[in-house]
C-alpha cells in the first residue's frame, strides 16, 4: 500500500502545504509480475528533529522547544481538522528546513475520520479499491 500511503501524504501536502513536506513525483517500477516499487520524491532537508535535538540539547533554548511544540500542535490540529490521524508522529519522522522550521513526513500508517478503518501504507492498491473502501 506504498501507493495508499502516497495518497494521503499528497492529499494531506495539498491541504496543509506549510506543515508537510510536499510530494515533487512519484515514480512507479515494476520489476517483475510480482513485484513493484514507488519513489516518493520530497525535497531534501537538512536532519530531522530527532538529530537536531540530539546535537543541540545542551543548548536548546526554552524559546526554541516551545517554537517546535507549537509548530507541531499546529499540523496535527490541520491535520484532525481533516480528518486524518497521522498515528506514527515521532521526532525522526518531522523534518527541519534551513530556517528550522517543523515539516511532518512518513504517512505509511492513518487513520481517517471517526471510524475504526485503519489503512496501512504497505502493499499497492489501485484508487477504486481505495474509493470503495473509503464509501463502505
Amino acid at each position: 500500500m506504498f501507493a495508499l500511503e502516497a495518497h494521503y501524504h499528497r492529499t494531506a501536502a495539498s491541504l496543509c502545504s506549510n506543515y508537510l513536506v510536499p510530494l515533487l513525483h512519484l515514480y512507479e517500477n515494476n520489476i517483475d509480475d510480482n513485484k513493484q516499487e514507488l519513489w516518493l520524491i520530497m525535497p531534501r532537508y537538512p536532519m530531522s528533529l530527532r538529530k537536531y535535538l540530539t546535537q543541540h540539547i545542551h543548548e536548546i533554548s526554552f524559546a526554541k522547544v516551545i517554537s517546535f511544540a507549537l509548530t507541531i500542535a499546529q499540523a496535527l490540529a490541520e491535520l484532525h481538522r481533516l480528518e486524518i490521524v497521522h498515528r506514527d508522529l515521532k521526532s525522526s519522522n518531522i523534518m527541519l528546513d534551513d530556517n528550522e522550521q517543523c515539516h511532518i513526513i512518513d504517512f505509511g500508517t492513518v487513520k481517517l475520520g471517526l471510524s475504526n478503518r485503519t489503512l496501512l501504507g504497505t502493499a499497492p492498491l489501485p484508487p477504486e479499491m481505495i474509493a470503495a473502501y473509503l464509501q463502505s
